[in-house]
């Protein structure tokens, strides 16, 4: 069964263009337009990874990780911060929680390869428990 990406960005073109491209890759995706409705899509669907930017209305993407990490289930969730942010933001993304950072525009194969790399190492700590 493919796994299911949760892209979380507020710039619609952004969104479209990543979820066509992980699609392509086989990835079952998910969309969310801030952090609020990303919170609402991870608490009602099965998601094995968030793709996240920092900067959205509503809540940001470095408040939306660290409400994830305070519920139960989710320590362990996969999150991959992609944003335009200076290195001071994307410093406090992985003290929030996040798993790894890539800048704007991030490579698709660079992209591709840390979400096939995160989702390896989520199913071998899956499997040896």
């Amino acid at each position: 069964m493919p796994a299911t990406v949760l892209i979380v960005e507020d710039d619609f073109d952004a969104r479209e263009v990543l979820g066509i491209l992980l699609r392509f890759e086989g990835f079952n995706v998910v969309t969310a337009e801030n952090g609020l409705a990303g919170l609402d899509v991870i608490q009602s669907e099965q998601v094995d990874l968030v793709l996240t930017d920092i900067e959205m209305p509503e809540l940001d993407g470095i408040e939306m990780i660290k409400r994830l990490r305070a519920l139960d289930g989710f320590s362990a969730l996969p999150i991959i911060v992609v944003s335009a942010s200076d290195r001071r933001s994307m410093k406090k993304a992985i003290a929030a929680g996040a798993s790894h950072t890539m800048r704007k525009p991030a490579r698709f194969d660079s992209l591709t390869q840390a979400v096939n790399g995160l989702l390896r190492l989520k199913g071998n700590a899956t499997n040896s428990k």
